[in-house]
């Protein structure tokens, strides 16, 4: 190392903002490498490392703009939901329920497997044979994990909806809220059992897969 360059957190932010999917330590990081390259002939080439990416600044001020906004009313809006609001239509009570918008996941979940359904805070959707709050139905082998997922991937939808094409469980849920609850397998069942056993209850109360669903699921070839 033959030189030490100083950035302060300040020029980090003014590059990062810039280039929105990396971190504040990439921004200090091509902050830097564009002081050596001021110093340097026109043909010259600066090689730098993008050390971060931004997922862990979603919740701060950096993306406090209308984007996230649109996810904040999501979580705030509507009525206070419960399971039994949404579920009537399955054979049994769901196993435990969260709003992920609001709660994160404060709560402890299941590490086990099971399906699960995501639901609006309050907006009904119009199904052939009925209304209902519920947009997608899905199965998970570790069912926080798959939640958790679900909060990330709705929380970037938010943020960046002109970086690639997302799903519609994404886009329901940035509009509508996301809030979810879980059923659990129960003895030798698998998840995909669970998932379609869900889906066809589903349909014969509303006449329709829910809205966000884009194929029927299959456990039999």
């Amino acid at each position: 190392m033959n030189r030490q360059v100083k950035v302060t957190g300040a020029e980090a932010m003014a590059v990062t903002m810039t280039r929105p999917l990396v971190g504040t330590s990439s921004g200090a990081s091509l902050a830097a490498a564009m002081t050596v390259l001021r110093d340097l002939t026109p043909d010259a080439r600066v090689v730098t490392v993008l050390q971060d990416r931004a997922e862990r600044y979603f919740s701060t001020a950096r993306f406090a703009g209308e984007r996230s906004a649109r996810c904040a009313r999501a979580a705030v809006g509507g009525r206070s939901m419960r399971s039994a609001d949404f579920c009537d239509f399955y054979r049994r009570p769901a196993d435990g329920e969260i709003d992920l918008l609001r709660s994160g996941l404060d709560p402890p979940l299941p590490t086990g497997a099971g399906g699960y359904i995501l639901a609006s805070n309050g907006t009904e959707f119009i199904y052939p044979e009925g209304r209902s709050p519920v947009f997608y139905i899905g199965k998970a082998k570790v069912i926080w994990r798959r939640l958790d997922e679900h909060r990330r991937l709705t929380v970037q939808a938010a943020n960046f909806p002109e970086v690639k094409w997302w799903r519609p469980r994404y886009t329901y849920a940035v509009a509508f809220g996301l809030y979810a609850a879980w059923f659990t397998v129960r003895g030798v069942q698998e998840p995909e059992e669970v998932e379609s056993d869900l889906c066809e209850m589903f349909y014969l109360r509303f006449g329709s897969i829910p809205v966000a669903n884009m194929n029927w699921p299959m456990t039999d070839p």
